[in-house]
């Protein structure tokens, strides 16, 4: 049997990658409807490979994106402790993105449970029975505060919110949220009118950790960062900027692959430039092939002139790039 669902959820998971999303009656990317539970929730899929611990190789995971409605082929359902909404297939594959409004969004809310999983804590035992068989779930948030923190020798980024009058802070899976954070660079970041997936991790000695598997925004973010995420609510990422970086050497204008990344262009030439300083440093793959001599670099010189037609930003870096060139003379 195939099923249609749409991608909530591409966060890490050992080895891998987590998807999951709701599941939908499909026909047409303008015609589908939620498939519920009895209880009136939506009903939730988590395909799973065949892999050591089910995860997605990053491979198949990375282009899909939130709000992409992803088809499987030949499913069964797999459910394995908590994870009652595992499902194993033999054949996945995006069939189209919609665009994500608030109508929509909240169409997909979990209103019905008071506690994430069943209770405030931060995790539950293999063993609990009290979740009502679901390990997934959409939840609006007003207000969160995203932070890192040392835990046990290693950077954390945690997030605070409430959530039905109970506080809850959670360590954060999402990988392009987790970009985006770092690339703001602040030890701390308040959020505003988010979505959050939330979901139970694997078992771990005994226990479920919860966790926040994706950060979903259509608003409410100061502008010096909001450019960070498209117009789907999804944060850039590296294999953002990996797709970009292919793309433009191919020849992609400005304009269309600010139209395809759903950005203006003026972040784009602001990755661009970004991406220019990495590759001369050798921070970027290909980076070395690139600049190992003279005519490489003068390569890299025109790049940047394309690139600073338009930007004041884009002529500075292009002085200090011009500098360092001269200094290997």
């Amino acid at each position: 049997m195939d099923k249609f669902f749409i991608c909530l959820a591409n966060s890490y998971k050992r080895g891998g990658r987590c998807i999951a999303g709701v599941e939908i009656d499909y026909k047409t990317l303008d015609e589908w409807s939620i498939v519920k539970r009895p209880d009136g929730i939506p009903r939730w899929i988590r395909p799973i490979a065949q892999t050591q611990y089910g995860e997605i190789p990053e491979t198949l995971a990375i282009p899909l994106g939130y709000f992409t409605i992803i088809k499987l082929t030949d499913t069964v359902a797999s459910p394995h402790n908590m994870h009652t909404e595992d499902t194993t297939y033999s054949n996945m594959v995006s069939v189209g993105n919609i665009k994500p409004t608030k109508e929509i969004v909240e169409r997909l809310l979990d209103t019905v449970h008071d506690f994430p999983f069943g209770n405030q804590d931060r995790t539950l035992s293999a063993d609990y029975r009290g979740c009502d068989n679901y390990s997934l779930m959409l939840i609006y948030v007003e207000k969160a505060m995203a932070f890192e923190e040392d835990d046990m020798g290693k950077s954390r980024v945690r997030m605070e919110f409430s959530h039905k009058g109970h506080s809850y802070t959670l360590p954060v899976t999402d990988p392009s949220f987790l970009e985006w954070f770092r690339y703001v660079g602040e030890k701390k970041i308040g959020l505003q009118n988010i979505y959050l997936t939330l979901s139970l991790g694997l078992e771990y000695e005994g226990m479920h950790h919860k966790l926040v598997a994706s950060v979903i925004t259509l608003n409410g973010m100061s502008a010096s960062t909001r450019k960070m995420v498209g117009e789907s609510g999804e944060y850039w990422s590296i294999e953002d900027d990996k797709l970009l970086d292919q793309k433009w050497r191919k020849g992609y204008s400005i304009q269309k692959l600010a139209r395809e990344f759903g950005r203006d262009e003026d972040f784009i030439r602001m990755r661009l430039k970004t991406l220019s300083y990495q590759r001369y440093h050798g921070n970027l793959e290909g980076g070395d092939a690139l600049c190992n001599d003279r005519k490489s670099a003068k390569k890299r010189m025109v790049f940047n002139e394309k690139l600073t037609k338009t930007s004041n930003e884009g002529k500075a870096l292009c002085g200090f790039l011009t500098w360092l060139f001269r200094r290997g003379e």
